[in-house]
């Protein structure tokens, strides 16, 4: 009988164990939740505010160019250096391998998204018939940037218990961008000159 009691306060206390984590780890995930959102709301704020200045007329298109020209060739590049280059070393690299191999995956599961949307809807979409180069670019590779990065850094410096990652995170984030760029000048041209040699032969089926 005393085993039997034992037994069944061991047992309370084993399920009762689990829920004393619970607020913890509530508030945890509330935490980076906020912090993702806060870190969102900034960068949405700097473009409403570009876009503001834009439409009244302080900052013309051409102007609107060169500052986006400075942003991606300049300082972003600066900015991404700044920040690893105190970081980096082989043993860290070696490990952002699974990174590259993510990005193949990635881009190879857009191809067949791509193909089977192509083969499934382009006997009703004119587009995807004429266009399947663009088409299969679209679904292969994203249009992020340096937006990944920037939000990143935000979301990290609004957590200190995340502040060890940032120089890890940083360092797989730019990899995946410099290999994911390389592929697209390389596959992606490929695949967009696909509909440089279709329209000729569209143009002499219609003939």
């Amino acid at each position: 009988k005393r085993c039997r009691l034992n037994g069944l306060s061991y047992k309370a206390v084993a399920t009762a164990a689990p829920h004393r984590h619970r607020p913890a780890r509530a508030m945890a995930e509330t935490s980076v939740v906020a912090g993702a959102a806060h870190a969102m709301a900034v960068t949405f704020a700097v473009i409403a505010m570009g876009t503001v200045l834009r439409a009244s007329g302080v900052v013309s298109q051409a102007g609107q160019k060169d500052m986006s020209q400075v942003a991606v060739k300049l300082l972003m590049p600066c900015f991404n250096f700044s920040g690893l280059v105190q970081d980096v070393s082989w043993e860290r690299l070696e490990a952002c391998r699974g990174v590259i191999i993510f990005v193949f995956i990635q881009m190879g599961l857009g191809l067949a998204l791509g193909v089977a949307l192509c083969r499934c809807l382009g006997a009703a979409s004119p587009f995807l018939r004429q266009h399947r180069g663009q088409v299969l670019v679209l679904c292969a590779f994203c249009n992020a940037t340096a937006m990944p990065l920037t939000l990143f850094r935000a979301l990290v410096s609004s957590q200190p218990g995340l502040k060890d990652l940032e120089a890890e995170g940083a360092l797989d984030i730019t990899i995946y961008g410099t290999v994911w760029r390389l592929l697209l000048w390389t596959v992606g041209i490929v695949l967009l000159e696909m509909d440089g040699q279709d329209a000729p032969a569209a143009g002499a089926a219609g003939a």
